[in-house]
Parts: structure tokens; sequence; C-alpha cells
């Protein structure tokens, strides 16, 4: 009798062991693409606040240039302002070319600008043609250049992408719930004798589930603590082994995700716990088995 005690709090524990390896497994995989995918999201906005717009202007005195400036700062489109002078222009098309135009030409043709850079929500095709139209009004300003082309392509490709995320992230998602589900049924079945005892001898549902939903918040936190801890890990080793990774790592990112995962792994373990309890509850006494 002895032995067979034994036998069932090794398989007990052994239940409870995997159950926890398995819920910290996919609470890291779901982790790290959810970081991941942060990271790539911050990579595309970064991608559209570079697109940069170009506004030549006429001849005008530096108040003139400061009050467009001024007014262009205060518009919610715009996320930096940068004015290029006749001279600063001319050095950087020089540096660009590699050749002095100015001696070949006998002046500089090239005209005062701002150079203009847009909030990541703000670069797309119809945002930045409707500032061009509205920028292009203005008595000082020559012309406004961007490149149309750019943009449309850019965003084009984003909404593909954006796309193939959400596609991956509700399928990481799907897959991670079967497998908690899954393991946490295995976990509950190696105690269903305890369980079905309990039931025959009148005790009431929450008397049964109160234990199996304290162990599973315990479960959970423990789980959630060594994804996290992968997590961390891995990160950090990535950005001092991987340099030119450094862009995705982002330690405010990292920390909503480890606490997210925390959470995440408290959350499903107990909500399935409970399923895994509640069906073993309804079931009759030679059902319980077949599970």
């Amino acid at each position: 009798m002895k032995q067979e005690d034994k036998k069932i709090k090794r398989l007990i524990r052994r239940s409870y062991l995997i159950s926890t390896i398995s819920i910290a497994m996919v609470l890291f995989l779901l982790g790290t693409a959810t970081y991941i995918m942060n990271g790539l999201l911050q990579a595309t906005n970064t991608i559209r606040e570079n697109v940069a717009m170009n506004i030549m202007l006429n001849n005008n005195s530096e108040q003139v240039y400061d009050s467009l400036k001024t007014v262009l700062k205060a518009s919610d489109e715009v996320k930096k302002v940068r004015l290029i002078s006749k001279a600063q222009a001319a050095e950087d098309f020089k540096e660009y070319v590699g050749e002095d135009f100015e001696a070949f030409l006998g002046s500089n043709p090239l005209p005062d600008s701002f150079e203009i850079m847009l909030n990541a929500d703000c670069s797309t095709p119809a945002i930045v043609d409707s500032l061009a139209q509205c920028w292009q009004a203005w008595p000082e300003v020559m012309e406004v250049v961007y490149p149309k082309s750019t943009i449309q392509t850019v965003e084009e490709n984003l909404k593909r992408f954006n796309v193939v995320l959400a596609m991956m992230a509700i399928s990481l998602l799907v897959i991670t719930l079967i497998l908690l589900r899954n393991t946490i049924r295995m976990t509950i079945n190696a105690r269903r004798r305890l369980i079905d005892t309990m039931r025959l001898v009148g005790a009431t549902r929450w008397f049964i589930m109160r234990p199996f939903l304290a162990k599973s918040i315990g479960n959970g936190l423990l789980a959630g603590v060594i994804a996290s801890l992968m997590l961390a890990g891995m990160v950090i080793a990535t950005g001092k082994g991987l340099p030119e990774l450094a862009f995705v790592v982002d330690d405010s990112a990292l920390l909503m995700v480890c606490g997210g995962m925390v959470v995440l792994g408290i959350l499903l373990s107990l909500v399935f716990t409970a399923a895994a309890v509640n069906r073993a509850i309804r079931m009759r006494g030679g059902e319980v088995y077949i599970y």
C-alpha cells in the first residue's frame, strides 16, 4: 500500500513538474514571438518616420522662416522640422555628387528649404498628399518635394507585412491554447481518483476545486517567472552577441512582455485547471477514468 502511495505521489509530482515546464515553454514561445513582433513594428515605424518631405521656399527673411517653422512644428502630423539654408544644401549636394557645381554654374541655384519628418501613423499616402497640397498653397512655398512612389510602396509592403504578422499571431495563440489545455488536463487526470473519491463522499464543487486552483496559481506564476528569465537571457545574449540586432532590444517592451507572461501564465493555468476539474467532477464514476 505504501509503495502504491509513493508511486501515486511521484506521478502527481511529475505531472505538475511537466505541466509547469510545458506552460513555461509555451509562454516563452509566445513571449518571444510577441517581443519580436514588437521590434519589427518599431522598425516599420522607424522606416515611416525616416521618409522626408522637402518644402522648397521662395527667398524670404529669417522672420518669415521662423514663423513658418513654428506653424509646422505645431502640426500634429509633423515630428521634426529642420531648416536647410541654400549654403547648407549646396554643401550637402557637393558631398553627395563629389563635385563643386557652384564653380561650374557660377552661382548656387538651390533654394532654402524645410526638411519635414512625419509621425509614423501619418506617413500614409493620403495624409502625405493632403499635407503637400496644403503647404503648396502657401505663398512662401515654391514647391513641395517628396518620394510619392516610395511612400506608396512602403505602405503596401507594410500592409502585407501586418497581415502576415496577424496570421502568425493568431496561429501561435491557437496552438498555445491547445497545448496548455491538453497539458493541464493530463495533470488533473493524474489526480482523478482523488477527485472521484471527494465527489462520492459529498464534497462540494468549490471544496474540490479550491486546492487545484491554488496549486494552479503557483504553477502559473512559476512558469511565468521561468519564461521571463529565459526571454530576458535570450534578449541580453542576442544584444551582446549580435550587435547588428541591437535595434530590437527595448527594455520597456521586455519588461511589459515579461509581466504579461507572468499574468498570462496565472490566468491560463487558472482557467484551464478550473475547466478540467469541473469536467472531472461532472463525470460519473466510470467515466472519470476515461480522460
